[in-house]
């Protein structure tokens, strides 16, 4: 069963074929199962000294299974909404993509920014704008150390879970 949604992972999460992200499952309670997706290729570099913000930003969605994660025909909307919101990102020309979490019928991108500035609203316009059925996730704080990157989205199989649950 880890093998199906690690693959459902990597079709959700694929991004380009440079950065081939590493698909983490793991369960929780109440049968819940969390996907993570982290982009290895930056844990060399960590942190990044000018991008000193983490943001993190996503959907809730409702058609999710029994456990949390996203039924096959909402598969190709997730993938779409996740690869326009990396596109504003880049737009912005300040952040870099660590990693995404699936989770509790939420989809949150990870993304450590060198600037803050107009984030928020260019978001909350954009998900008004292209995506008003869904609710947003739009966090923004300091993490000049990459400890989300480093000890939640990067996995250590020492701690167990990968990355505890959004409330």
């Amino acid at each position: 069963m880890k093998i199906i949604y690690a693959i459902l992972g990597v079709l959700l999460y694929g991004g380009a074929a440079a950065q081939l992200p590493k698909v983490y499952a793991k369960h929780y309670e109440g049968d819940r199962l969390g996907i993570t997706v982290v982009y290895e290729k930056l844990k060399p570099a960590a942190p990044d000294t000018a991008k000193k913000f983490l943001l993190i930003t996503g959907i809730r969605f409702t058609a999710c299974n029994e456990r949390g994660t996203p039924k096959k025909s909402f598969v190709e909307t997730l993938t779409s909404i996740d690869a326009a919101v990396q596109q504003q990102i880049n737009l912005l020309g300040t952040g870099v993509k660590a990693g995404t979490f699936t989770y509790n019928c939420s989809q949150l991108g990870y993304y450590y920014l060198s600037d803050t500035a107009d984030v928020r609203a260019v978001l909350e316009t954009f998900y008004k704008q292209n995506f008003p059925e869904y609710g947003s996730h739009i966090y923004l704080r300091p993490d000049p150390q990459w400890e989300a990157y480093l000890k939640y989205l990067y996995p250590d199989e020492s701690r167990g879970a990968v990355l505890p649950p959004l409330r």
